[in-house]
């Protein structure tokens, strides 16, 4: 069953209505010529499994307190993110009391990875194509040829239960552009000529979907808006603007009357170069992102608010994982990494002594009790918590959990009781060799970023012991200008420590924050 209906500027402004008293006025924004009202916070959706109970719990609790934005894509987890949307939405929208038309539903085309690849491959095997696709790299294509947004915004809208997309982006179609400055004839001036030809392209396809009612507003989420503008991936604003009243004529509109609305782009504390760069021109005078934006009445999101790249290639995370000044925790690390050496030296030669080493995933068991050099590698390999956080998730906790089990389903009767013993000692130690390395990590980097911590605390002293890292910095992001920050929420309680942020109001003191 699909959901009819959008969203609305009544609709939107009475879900803000419904938190006038736990949040202030500020906690909710216009998204420039959309007319809808949007809260503070997003939900952003990136990394969310239809499958993982936490994040259908998240989603709802963010629906919950007050969050009325939800952005996705088609390539978030494969689809499965979309289709988490879509199950939530079922459910609080048809058998629970939120209105469609309360809710802003955010999805991107551009990516093909995936079960897209399969269909790309598919289509290339009989002799159908998409056009113009932008094969990056093994396992990443790109394409924004109308014939892929067709293909992409049914598969979306069926993975989310709806009959109407309330804005549909674009998503990083600088890809054209970073495949072609490989080439050694580069020549910036024709790329950039053909790159926002299929722009114009895409916007005349955007506008007829909108015209048929299966979108109602359109727009760019690009990386590249906020570069330098002799950068050769660089995404002019004011060149897309021109590009979109160019369809807008061949289509017999006014610009006024054409859906083109929203922006998507990255802002952080350390990257705020869609503020403070002024890259793009207005009636001949030079301005930022955010001013063109302005002007133009278009709705800026803006993503990764805690994931800053730094110096082009260093991610650094604007929040806290509990670590404390002063302690080593390498050494710490050392010590929980041998100590679970010998606990799989013990746990190995009980699987000889009782004659268990049983066939398991190609391999035998005993080689899944060889983690500690594993880890040691990971942590090697892993110059952020967020990339050690999803390594050991992905090579290391299945290895352990299943290998665990199955140490304890196949001890002798008599000796269950030594294997669960033995077995809960060893998942201990590995939780705490791999806690301390993540102490350590996020050590290091508090240690970069921490003067935007303290910056914070000193022009904003009556907040400074109430708030945490993370909360500081989703305000740094809100700036004038942003009308919502998307921020990967996938617990409850990561829901409700960032929506805190939204009580906070006009308390913040901009000036010197960035």
């Amino acid at each position: 069953m699909s959901i009819p209906g959008h969203a609305t500027s009544k609709g939107t402004e009475k879900f803000k209505e419904k938190f006038a008293a736990q949040y202030a006025p500020a906690a909710y924004n216009r998204l420039g010529r959309t007319d809808l009202t949007v809260s503070q916070l997003g939900f952003g959706a990136y990394r969310c499994h239809v499958e993982v109970p936490a994040h259908r719990e998240a989603l709802k609790a963010a629906l919950h307190h007050g969050c009325n934005l939800i952005d996705t894509s088609a390539n978030y987890t494969d689809g499965n993110a979309e289709a988490l949307i879509g199950e939530a939405l079922n459910r609080e929208i048809v058998w629970g009391e939120l209105k469609r038309e309360q809710l802003v539903v955010v999805s991107k085309a551009g990516y093909i990875q995936g079960e897209n690849m399969e269909i790309a491959l598919e289509r290339e095997k009989s002799g159908n194509p998409f056009p113009e696709t932008v094969k990056y790299q093994e396992g990443l294509w790109h394409c924004i040829h109308p014939e892929f947004i067709e293909d992409q915004i049914t598969r979306s809208l069926a993975r989310m239960h709806l009959d109407v997309l309330d804005v549909y982006l674009l998503h990083n179609p600088e890809y054209f552009l970073s495949d072609a400055a490989k080439s050694r004839a580069f020549d910036p001036e024709k790329a950039r000529a053909e790159f926002y030809r299929r722009i114009r392209q895409a916007f005349l396809r955007l506008e007829k979907l909108a015209d048929e009612g299966l979108i109602r507003h359109y727009g760019i989420s690009s990386n590249s808006f906020p570069l330098p503008g002799d950068s050769p991936g660089f995404v002019s604003l004011a060149r897309v603007w021109e590009v979109y009243e160019e369809a807008c004529r061949e289509m017999g509109k006014t610009a006024a009357a054409g859906r083109f609305a929203v922006i998507q782009l990255p802002f952080n504390w350390l990257e705020h170069q869609a503020a403070t760069l002024k890259n793009n021109e207005y009636r001949g005078q030079p301005c930022t992102v955010l001013e063109l934006a302005e002007k133009r009445q278009l709705g800026v999101l803006a993503n990764r608010p805690l994931n800053a790249i730094y110096d082009q290639r260093v991610m650094l995370r604007l929040a806290r994982y509990g670590s404390r000044e002063g302690v080593d925790y390498y050494a710490e690390f050392e010590r929980e990494v041998q100590a679970l050496e010998e606990l799989e030296s013990a746990v190995r030669e009980r699987i000889g002594e009782w004659d268990i080493d049983v066939a398991l995933h190609e391999n035998r068991l005993s080689d899944f009790f060889r983690n500690a050099p594993r880890l040691r590698h990971l942590a090697r390999q892993s110059p952020d918590v967020s990339q050690f956080r999803q390594l050991t998730a992905y090579y290391g906790d299945p290895l352990v959990s299943v290998g665990s089990q199955t140490f304890i389903e196949h001890a002798p009767d008599g000796e269950k009781k030594t294997a669960e013993t033995l077995a809960q000692q060893y998942l201990a130690c590995y939780q705490q060799a791999r806690q301390a390395w993540l102490f350590f990590l996020d050590g290091e980097n508090y240690q970069r970023v921490k003067h935007l911590e303290q910056r914070f605390d000193a022009l904003c002293p009556q907040l400074a012991a109430s708030l945490g890292f993370s909360q500081k910095a989703l305000l740094a992001a809100a700036v004038p200008g942003v009308h919502c920050v998307l921020n990967g929420m996938r617990t409850p309680e990561y829901v409700a420590d960032s929506m805190k942020v939204m009580e906070i109001g006009d308390q913040v003191s901009r000036e010197g924050l960035l």
